[in-house]
């Protein structure tokens, strides 16, 4: 059983050892999952260079723990001592007196990463002498802005400052090899979500923020509207800092969604219909405004892909505004402008109130109400909160990119709501028992998915305060625990609802994953991956190499029926596996196509997966992956569609007609499921889309 020393104690001699901080808990196996980072450190030749191990490990921890100072909240050693015994004559001259040392800490987010550490005043001598003492030439005396001079370390930041700290001082004070220092946890962000533009994600992000804090201090400045602004809230993961790409990358930029609210009047009609042709008025003055006070915007006003506009249940119309690029190399800034209405809620409401309603319009209803409460009451509220927390906690933001990279990866995206990812991992630094609020992604990260491995979403609702303050009642709480129960009973298959997961905004539990969104099987599988991801970080810990990494993000194909490899030409915008290859074209073209409006947004393999969900829904269940994992779209044939069933008209998929002679003689008609057939329109449907299909089973 390992030892735990804390500062100060006695060490004695064991065959491993730990050296840590007081209240570093030793009750969890995985480092992974309880640090921010692990380094391995060599002391080579101790006995003849620098003396006793277990007085020099000691001296280690010292030594570290005043040269990460802030850095860090906890640090914890853990090492071998040198090997005792008979040694091979081949190995006793370079490994009996080396100690291989493990060192782990959990940082301070705030100032983890600072470049730049102020020492003693150069007025105060002495403590400058002790000063260089400790960092050697690393120190060097700097005047600063404000006019005081002092000494200062300079740190560099195209690597972990914590990894260049502990280089520099093994060098300084053990007379070992700065390469001796080894950091041996994983940056998932660097391999998985790589720079590839001249602008880092944190940059493209608060320049998103920025364009959009100026669009609202434009239309809230414009004059000559029928009516006056009220609001303009964010809706878009990108001003949340919670894509998986850079934003303003052109390979993968896309619409920014915004809703823009108006003051109320009598004006406005009392026909749903009617509400959205106003809104078509509405958006074309709009864009005519501002058009005439910014000659340097672009603007176009579109129409949704809605078979719906008839009926006017749901919005029909929106507003592009273009912000030109920052540079030459990046896209532009595309703001896609919807108006919100409240109105539209009450007239839903009304609509469903009419007991006379056939079943037909009443699903279509009950369905467009709870679109509109989840586009226009659920979401500007779930992306402020989102984007406050990741003001809060810097490392939340790539935490939920590189999860939603992980959902992407397994062809997720489409089929689990990437709100529910957000609330997830912010959960992770909210909620963190029974470790501490992660400052690590990658630590984050691998939270999430022991999360996803655990949760049992069929017994349990996943209960998160959103709030900075944890100020949700007991009493929410147990409200959200009661409805959760009267889902089950009510509908206990989970047609409706799989994942309950109620928020201090959200009291329905239910807003992001009505309409079954996971649906059953698609849970099950999210876990039973999530499960297979914890076996391999449990397994190989801290020695997790970039082939492990992978092995997380690389989902297996045989477990589906059948594959749609998509065309190059449809698939280019979305760089390769882990976006490693990069589009090879001319680069003046790149940028051409980078500017174009129309090019924004415009994703013919989206398109294409509504139409198939749309056609062939009642049959199939189709995976996709969003960025990266979107030249293949694999699919499940649905149970309810296998087999054989007595034929009839409208059976609503392809059959093959079969013989049967019943116990009394009479030949009854049947119908069998024909696979090959549906594939075949599936495919004609996909003609320039789709250039191979691959099926494996019926």
């Amino acid at each position: 059983m390992p030892q735990r020393w804390k500062d100060g104690d006695k060490i004695g001699m064991k065959k491993e050892e730990h050296i840590s901080d007081p209240g570093c808990s030793g009750d969890q196996a995985d480092p992974l999952l309880q640090y921010d980072e692990i380094f391995s450190v060599t002391l080579q030749n101790l006995n003849t260079k620098i003396g006793h191990p277990q007085k020099n490990v000691q001296k280690l921890y010292t030594v570290l723990k005043r040269g990460l100072g802030d850095r860090i909240t906890l640090l914890d050693i853990r090492y071998s001592p040198p090997t005792e015994g008979p040694v091979s004559a081949s190995i006793q001259a370079t490994k009996k007196d080396d100690c291989e040392v493990e060192v782990s800490l959990l940082l301070n987010p705030e100032v983890a990463s600072r470049l730049v550490d102020h020492g003693p005043s150069a007025d105060d001598q002495e403590a400058s002498r002790e000063f260089r003492a400790f960092w050697g030439d690393k120190a060097e005396l700097r005047r600063f802005r404000d006019g005081s001079i002092s000494e200062s370390l300079v740190w560099s930041a195209s690597e972990p400052v914590t990894l260049q700290i502990l280089s520099h001082l093994v060098a300084r004070h053990f007379k070992q090899s700065p390469s001796l220092a080894v950091l041996k946890t994983q940056r998932l962000e660097d391999n998985l979500l790589p720079q590839r533009t001249e602008l880092s994600s944190v940059e493209a992000f608060k320049h998103l923020n920025s364009q959009f804090q100026k669009l609202s201090s434009f239309l809230h400045q414009l004059e000559g509207l029928p009516l006056a602004v009220r609001s303009i809230s964010p809706v878009d993961p990108a001003l949340r800092s919670s894509v998986i790409r850079n934003p303003l990358d052109p390979l993968a930029a896309a619409p920014i969604n915004v809703l823009i609210q108006f003051d109320s009047s009598t004006r406005w009609p009392d026909s749903l219909p009617a509400i959205q042709y106003t809104k078509i008025a509405f958006l074309l003055k709009l864009s005519e405004l501002m058009s005439s006070s910014d000659s340097s915007l672009e603007m176009r006003v579109g129409l949704e892909n809605t078979s719906t506009s008839s009926s006017g249940h749901l919005n029909t119309s929106f507003l592009d505004i273009s912000y030109p690029p920052p540079s030459h190399t990046l896209a532009p800034t595309c703001f896609r402008l919807r108006i919100y209405h409240d109105r539209e809620l009450h007239l839903l409401q009304t609509a469903l109130a009419d007991k006379s309603l056939h079943g037909s319009i009443r699903d279509q209803l009950t369905s467009a109400l709870a679109i509109q409460k989840q586009h226009y009451l659920a979401a500007p509220l779930h992306s402020t909160t989102i984007q406050n927390l990741t003001t809060k906690f810097p490392a939340l933001s790539t935490t939920i990119r590189l999860l939603k990279k992980w959902a992407s990866s397994h062809l997720l995206s489409r089929l689990v709501p990437e709100e529910t990812l957000e609330i997830i991992a912010a959960h992770i630094f909210l909620h963190p028992s029974p470790w501490s609020t992660p400052s690590s992604p990658s630590t984050a990260f691998y939270r999430c998915i022991w999360l996803l491995a655990r949760w049992d979403w069929a017994a349990e609702p996943l209960i998160v305060d959103l709030s900075y303050s944890q100020d949700m009642s007991a009493k929410s709480r147990d409200d959200l625990r009661t409805r959760f129960q009267a889902w089950r009973k009510l509908d206990p298959n989970m047609n409706k609802v799989t994942w309950f997961i109620g928020t201090n905004i959200d009291e329905t539990g239910v807003v992001w994953t009505t309409n079954a969104r996971p649906e059953k099987v698609t849970a099950a599988r999210v876990r039973s991956l999530a499960g297979a991801c914890m076996e391999i970080i449990k397994r190989k810990g801290s020695d997790m190499s970039e082939v492990d990494v992978e092995s997380l993000f690389r989902t297996p194909m045989e477990h589906f029926d059948f594959l749609l490899h998509l065309t190059r030409a449809v698939t280019k915008g979305k760089g390769a596996n882990n976006d490693k290859t990069v589009n090879m074209t001319y680069k003046n073209l790149q940028i051409t196509s980078g500017l174009e409006l129309d090019e924004i947004g415009f994703d013919p393999v989206e398109l294409y997966l509504r139409d198939l969900e749309k056609a062939f829904g009642n049959v199939a269940l189709f995976f996709h992956g969003t960025q990266g994992e979107g030249k293949v779209i694999a699919g499940l044939w649905r149970p309810n569609a296998l087999g054989k069933k007595e034929w009839r008209v409208r059976m609503g998929f392809s059959t093959l007609p079969l013989r049967e002679n019943e116990q009394q003689g009479e030949e009854k008609t049947m119908g069998e499921f024909n696979g090959e057939a549906v594939l075949s329109e599936i495919a004609m449907m996909g003609e320039g889309i789709v250039k191979k299909v691959d099926m494996k089973r019926i």
